[in-house]
């Protein structure tokens, strides 16, 4: 009541009556052996292993654990750009096999293609949109690219060559901050969250470029998470942060129509709804094939397309040995001290210049040079200790 004398909200669903629906499902991947090495090094140390020029291992130490956790999830090449020679894997099919998220990726894009969906890609990091680049044109699909780097001009060619009546482009990647607000791509019909946002308004905000009015088919805005790591932290973060939009906004019904009597069960029924387990497994083929179908039809056609996939996420066995070797620990005296301010460690001055104000005034009496005298003296001073030391 306090918030609705100064906002009025009007939803598409109450300007456009025959809006498709949009649907919202999550798929949960595992973490490749190299991914788990890498996750495990930055919790414990805070660096990762890389390759020498020599051949040798050496630690990397890493700022801000928490980015550098969700770039484990994602892909542990995302680590190697200052390698020198650059990282070559023998196997080009260890881009795919090395991330659980690309060997997800690399189930779900076959079979959206084989029943005629279009999709939209959206990444938090430009460094992974170069890997998924790379996964693309591997795979020969045709796409197109739109980031933070995409020059102003070029940016409504791009939305009119995937939006053309007959285009041929099958996926459209896009950067969520760059590629998240103000776009029509209604054409495509799927979204697909690479990675999440702490903000769930920006993953909200990539996911209308779909839906939205003009769109003529169902929506499906499919999440890839990481079992077990931070994004799962991420994910209930966004959850709590939306429960508290729809508790104070949602509910709220700000427009003309509605009555406080259903506002009032519309708030009662958020209260009541509590916050689904997370963490429960990784998804299996089937219940990936029931996610992102439409129809029976498509379930049946994805079970079909499953039976010839034989490639698996990376083995231990398979993981570079240099990348397996222990970073050093801080030693525990170190560890153990408290954190404060650092300072330089302190010079001790001596003023004192070894001169009585007897031998002072003397010396001024008798015209004396000055320095002179006091250097003499001091001089003195040092001989006399190193006999007492000797």
């Amino acid at each position: 009541q306090v918030i609705r004398p100064f906002l009025l909200r009007r939803k598409k669903s109450e300007v456009e009556k025959e809006l498709p629906d949009k649907s919202m499902v999550i798929c949960k991947c595992n973490l490749s052996a190299w991914q788990r090495v890498y996750y495990k090094q930055i919790t414990e140390t805070g660096s990762v292993m890389l390759e020498t020029p020599k051949g040798n291992s050496k630690s990397k130490t890493l700022m801000n654990s928490a980015m550098q956790l969700r770039k484990a999830c994602i892909h542990p090449y995302l680590f190697l750009d200052s390698m020198y020679p650059p990282y070559e894997p023998e196997d080009p099919m260890e881009l795919i096999r090395a991330s659980g998220k690309f060997e997800l990726l690399d189930r779900i894009l076959p079979k959206l293609k084989a029943t005629g969906h279009r999709v939209l890609l959206f990444s938090q990091m430009t460094r992974a949109m170069d890997l998924l680049e790379m996964y693309l044109e591997m795979k020969e699909y045709k796409y197109l690219r739109l980031d933070g780097e995409t020059k102003t001009h070029e940016r409504p060619l791009l939305l009119a060559e995937f939006n053309a009546p007959g285009s041929e482009v099958f996926l459209f990647m896009l950067s969520t901050r760059a590629g998240g607000l103000g776009l029509n791509l209604q054409t495509a019909d799927t979204v697909i969250l690479f990675d999440s946002d702490w903000n769930p308004q920006m993953d909200k905000q990539a996911e209308d470029r779909a839906h939205r009015i003009g769109q003529k088919r169902q929506v499906k805005i499919i999440t890839l998470v990481t079992v077990g790591s931070i994004e799962e932290v991420i994910i209930e973060r966004a959850r709590q942060k939306a429960d508290i939009d729809n508790k104070v906004i949602q509910a709220g019904m700000f427009n003309q129509s509605s009555s406080h009597k259903e506002r009032h069960n519309v708030l009662s029924d958020l209260f009541k709804r509590g916050i689904q387990d997370i963490g429960k497994g990784v998804n299996t083929d089937a219940e990936i094939n029931e996610m992102i179908a439409r129809s029976p039809e498509e379930v049946e056609i994805f079970g079909r397309m499953d039976q010839g996939r034989s490639l698996e996420l990376l083995r231990e066995e398979e993981v570079p040995a240099w990348a397996i070797q222990e970073p050093k620990k801080e030693d525990e005296k170190k560890k153990d001290e408290p954190l404060g301010p650092r300072r330089a460690r302190e010079k001790k001055i001596i003023y004192d210049d070894g001169l009585t104000d007897k031998m002072w005034a003397k010396l001024v009496d008798d015209g004396a040079d000055m320095d002179e005298a006091i250097e003499a003296r001091q001089e003195k001073r040092r001989k006399k200790r190193r006999k007492t030391i000797n």
